[in-house]
Order: structure tokens, then C-alpha cells, then sequence
């Protein structure tokens, strides 16, 4: 792990512990020995997976504190950013789901591996999970990175979310997504500028030119 990294886990998380730092590194080369048998994240991606999987994903956490929380991570891939976020908050509880069976056996593989508690890979579609009595409205924080579009995502996160809960999307942002009335997108949480809409329960990370910014409704 570079001084650069770490910097970076310290921002996001300024209690990161050595434990979660080690499970972090451990987490890295699993996902990397796996990514040669399953095309888990793009293989151009993997000399920088730190920079572009592990970090990215915990940068949520800079503005959501998920303690306690019941997450679930929407079309899990590699298990990003579930996985992460679970190793540096160890309280929350975490399901990850994806609709390829060997993406979710390697998810679960990693799970078993690094030990993780209160941490389940499913595999199936998400839409049927999200009607499903054992998920629907089951979970505070809807977690989706690199998954669908805007218009996709949104009513699906919408029948797993409890009242109050939030989704947070990795993703490019585009002003003119269209997005259903439940989610309208009223600022980006850096900037403070005015989109559109009245505030609703959506959190929204993405890229806008070469940054992140979190948009949020609460």
C-alpha cells in the first residue's frame, strides 16, 4: 500500500484500523488471483485496483456513516463495493447480489476467506430478490456501482429500500438523466448547485468531468 493510498483510506475513513488495513490488502490480491479465472473487474483496471476499485468505493463513506446499517450491494461484480466497505465497517450488515453464478461463487469464496460475519452473496435477478418478503424494504442503504442506468437502477433500489433509506450510485452523472419522480436530484453535495427537484431519499455518487461528488437528497 502506497503513502498515496493510505492518505486516501484516511480521508474516507480517519479510524481505518491496521486489521481492516491488512484485510484490505488481503481482499486486493484475492480479488486479483480470481479476476485471472473470472472477469470480475476490466483486467486493464487490475494493476491499479486500489486506486480504482478498493479506494473508490469507500469513498462514500466521507459523507454516509453505514454503522449499523443493513446494506445491500446491487449487481455486486468483484463484491465492489460491498466488500470494502464492510472490511471498514465491520458493523454493518451486508448482502451482495449479482445475477452471474461464478461472479457470486467468487464473491462467496472471498467472504469465506476473509472471514467476514453478517456478510451473504445471492445470486439471482434483482428484480425478483427485490420482490421477495425476505428483501423488500428490508435494507437502509442500497449500494450500485458501475450497474445499469439511472432509470434502471432507481425503482429497483426502491422496492428494497425501508423508509428513509438511501442508494448510492457509482456512476457517470449526466444533468439529463431522467429520473423517476421518488428520486428527483436537487444538488451535488461538493458544490452545493441546484439541479433540480425537491429533496427525496437518493444519495448519488458519480462522475462529473474527472471528479467525485455526492449528491444527496435527505
Amino acid at each position: 500500500m502506497t503513502a498515496n493510498i493510505d492518505d486516501l483510506l484516511a480521508r474516507f475513513s480517519p479510524q481505518i484500523s491496521d486489521d481492516a488495513k491488512a484485510q484490505l490488502e488481503s481482499f486486493a490480491r484475492l480479488l486479483t488471483d480470481w479476476n485471472i479465472k473470472v472477469n470480475l473487474v476490466s483486467r486493464r483496471d487490475i494493476d491499479r485496483v486500489w486506486e480504482r476499485h478498493i479506494v473508490d468505493s469507500l469513498s462514500c463513506l466521507e459523507f454516509l456513516d453505514l454503522s449499523g446499517c443493513r446494506v445491500l450491494d446491487l449487481g455486486t461484480g468483484g463484491g465492489l463495493p460491498g466488500i470494502p466497505l464492510k472490511i471498514v465497517v465491520p458493523s454493518m450488515e451486508l448482502v451482495l447480489v449479482d445475477h452471474t453464478r461464478k461472479k457470486i461463487r467468487a464473491v462467496d469464496a472471498m467472504l469465506t476467506k476473509l472471514g467476514l460475519m453478517e456478510a451473504e452473496a445471492i445470486w439471482g435477478d434483482t428484480l425478483e430478490i427485490s420482490r421477495q418478503e425476505k428483501h423488500a424494504k428490508q435494507y437502509d442503504v442500497v449500494v450500485t456501482r458501475a450497474v445499469g442506468g439511472v432509470e434502471q437502477i432507481l425503482p429497483i433500489a426502491d422496492k428494497l429500500l425501508a423508509p428513509k433509506g438511501v442508494v448510492v450510485m457509482w456512476r457517470t452523472l449526466d444533468h439529463t438523466d431522467k429520473l423517476p419522480a421518488r428520486f428527483p436530484m436537487q444538488r451535488e453535495f461538493a458544490t452545493g448547485q441546484t439541479l433540480s427537484g425537491e429533496p427525496t431519499g437518493l444519495f448519488c455518487v458519480g462522475r462529473i468531468g474527472s471528479e467525485r461528488h455526492l449528491a444527496d437528497q435527505i
